[in-house]
């Protein structure tokens, strides 16, 4: 039997539906997130051009629908009635169920659904709140800076609980961002579908999740390192000139952070069998040689200078023997002979977790370093497996012990203390405690082209939907210098860093960076808030080339910053596909190239570049408005992102604020439509800080 009631709601487990008073606006609430959409309505739109809304039927009439104690949902009708002569009548009908909620109109002949409203997910939507695409065909890799919207995005993503807002996805689904109330809206046709998931991340990447704290990085840290760029060379003196050289030449571009690695306790690598480490040099005794005043009088120095001080730590491990070795041989599970040194902790000791490990974390703020870098993770998950049986406590897995032994120092230097975990390419460590941890190496050294392929492109394609949302994804050190990289390699390293929003650490002795490859740098910082706006994992397989796709949001101008890197050690054609590649609107668009400084003019379909090998084309995309408008500037390849505070089109003139530094020529380039040709401006800012500027046609 079928009853039928007059009633505005409707509910089923944990969705809601409902009608406000007079029938034009509806809302969805879900149990735990309350209202997830709000202002919900559909207006009709004929092939000729009338619009019909819910407000013009003068008659509307909601009832609750009842099917029985064993319906799979509850169904809510709406009837309008005494509309205009065009559209005298039709119906909506809103269902519920276990995990959708759904609303779809009658058809209606000759005439077009379409349902508005805005979407309420997250605390923060702006900043925290992403658009993305839960499952986009397609391959490369797009990300998004500020409240970034495309037509492939189908769903928001809360970073501060992992959760998603998913809306059915249909080509004719558009998200939309509004600057002035500072929310998402959609714009569905025909049919609306909600479904939410309150525990997306953990569910869809098999991970314990908890949202990245930005406390000290609210953007991914910047700055030099020693391992990469000197070696076993480190010392007091080459990590403070380097922090000094950093200082001069780069901090005012946004080099933020200073890394001591492992150098400072390790002479050398290799089989400690044969006596290759010093004695005496561990987790608790800097080498005297290399650090005569100690590595408390380095940070101190190099927080003068404005930078971060951050250092290295393997505190599952020992190079040589130490006190605690030689006292507590029951705490050591394994001495073997690798290239890092030769003892290896049991991770479920109590002399470890209560003693060794505690002394050592603390000893890091004391020092005065205020980040840190945890290695040799995986050797000791490796160990903790083969030796398992000889552990203190079998009962706990080997992940169990490792997340106990990480949360040790976790709970020691607080949830805002910058912990990076060194895991290089093995997966199973790098996401076992990322929860715990605020950054993760996601490859193995890069040193060599090749490496850069597998230990950098190849993660980041399958690790990237963790970026900015979980942890930042450490791509290993960005080295520049033409030992390892033509002038086209360097570029893409730059490139695929900057435009992906990663961390960028300095893997050169900046006493020696050649000029070009120092210009490099500046053009990749500062590193913005950039974050994943694919929900996917990738494959590199045998692909020759790469498309990365960043989409910005300002609330002066969206536009994109695309590149197309040749992957391959031979030159290739390479052709991008606005609508395909990019997922932008059909039109025109403004397209100008930034490592060549080329403009390829109005491009309303493909555009076929031809790369050198292991090159990389940086396109500033933008839309054509027909009037005199912004096509790229210089400060960085972003062509704006990282600078422009405002930008102002009023008869013919551009006037703009932009974040510039001293001394660092500022071009500003526009394109005029009456002459079909750019018109650009160069300025020499005599101050580090914001410039008022204005470009006439």
């Amino acid at each position: 039997m079928t009853t039928e009631c007059s009633n505005r709601y409707i509910n089923y487990f944990r969705y809601s539906a409902a009608l406000n008073e007079d029938h034009t606006a509806f809302s969805v609430l879900y149990d735990g997130k309350d209202t997830v959409l709000v202002g919900g309505t559909v207006c009709w739109k004929s092939a000729d051009g009338q619009t019909v809304s819910m407000d013009q039927f003068r008659s509307r009439s909601a009832k609750w629908v009842f099917k029985g104690q064993n319906a799979p949902y509850s169904l809510l009708e709406l009837q309008l009635a005494d509309g205009p002569a065009a559209l005298p009548e039709t119906s909506v009908t809103f269902t519920v169920c276990r995990d959708h909620f759904n609303a779809e109109a009658a058809p209606t002949e000759g005439w077009t659904a379409v349902f508005t409203g805005r979407l309420c997910w997250g605390s923060d939507p702006e900043h925290s709140t992403f658009a993305v695409s839960a499952d986009r065909p397609g391959f490369g890799l797009r990300g998004g800076c500020g409240p970034a919207v495309s037509r492939w995005d189908n769903a928001l993503f809360d970073r501060a609980d992992g959760s998603l807002l998913q809306l059915d996805e249909d080509e004719n689904l558009r998200l939309d961002w509004c600057w002035d109330c500072k929310y998402y809206t959609f714009t569905a046709i025909g049919k609306l579908g909600v479904q939410v998931f309150p525990h997306y991340f953990e569910d869809r990447f098999c991970v314990p999740y908890r949202p990245l704290c930005k406390t000290q990085y609210p953007t991914p840290p910047a700055g030099w390192m020693t391992w990469y760029a000197v070696k076993f060379d480190a010392c007091e003196q080459a990590v403070l000139d380097n922090a000094r050289l950093q200082n001069k030449l780069l901090a005012d571009y946004g080099a933020d952070t200073v890394w001591v690695d492992w150098e400072w306790y390790h002479n050398t690598y290799g089989d400690d069998r044969e006596g290759h480490f010093k004695a005496g040099l561990n987790v608790f005794t800097p080498n005297p040689e290399t650090y005569p005043n100690g590595l408390k009088y380095v940070a101190e120095e190099i927080e003068k200078l404005g930078f971060t001080p951050a250092l290295w730590m393997a505190p599952t491990h020992e190079p040589t023997d130490n006190d605690f070795v030689r006292e507590n041989p029951d705490a050591v599970l394994l001495d073997i002979s690798k290239w890092c040194g030769r003892y290896f902790f049991d991770l479920t000791h109590p002399k470890f977790l209560q003693d060794y490990l505690p002394r050592a974390i603390r000893q890091i703020p004391e020092w005065g370093y205020k980040a840190l870098k945890w290695d040799i993770l995986p050797l000791t998950t490796q160990y903790a497996d083969c030796c398992h049986d000889k552990m203190y406590d079998p009962s706990q897995s080997t992940t169990q012990a490792l997340r106990n032994a990480i949360r040790v120092g976790r709970e020691i230097l607080g949830d805002e203390f910058y912990m990076l975990s060194c895991c290089g390419s093995y997966e199973r460590t790098t996401l076992a405690a990322s929860d715990l941890f605020d950054a993760a190496r996601i490859g193995s050294d890069i040193f060599t082209w090749d490496e850069l392929k597998s230990s950098f492109v190849q993660r980041i394609l399958r690790l990237y939907p963790f970026h900015n949302t979980q942890l930042y994804c450490d791509p290993d050190n960005v080295i520049l210098r033409p030992e390892y990289n033509d002038l086209h390699q360097a570029r893409t390293r730059i490139t695929l860093v900057s435009l992906l929003g990663l961390p960028n650490t300095f893997g050169d002795d900046l006493r020696q960076l050649p000029a070009d490859r120092l210009e490099l740098l500046r053009r990749g910082l500062p590193t913005l808030d950039i974050h994943p706006m694919d929900m996917r994992e990738l494959l590199l397989q045998d692909r020759e080339s790469l498309i990365t796709n960043l989409v910005i949001n300002r609330p002066f101008e969206r536009w994109n910053v695309a590149s197309v890197t040749n992957l391959a050690q031979e030159e290739h054609t390479v052709t991008i596909d606005l609508q395909a590649d990019l997922g932008l609107e059909d039109g025109e668009y403004l397209v100008h190239e930034y490592w060549t400084d080329t403009f390829h003019g109005v491009v309303s379909g493909k555009l076929t570049l031809t790369l050198p090998a292991c090159a990389s084309a940086v396109l500033s995309v933008r839309k054509k408005t027909g009037e005199f408008q912004l096509v790229s500037t210089s400060r960085h390849i972003t062509q704006g992102a990282a600078e422009l505070l405002d930008v102002i089109c009023r008869d013919g003139v551009l006037t703009g604020r932009s974040k510039v530094v001293k001394g660092d020529p500022y071009t500003i380039k526009a394109y005029d439509p009456k002459t079909d040709r750019l018109v650009e401006k160069t300025i020499l800012p005599t101050a580090t800080g914001e410039l008022d500027w204005t470009l006439e046609a």
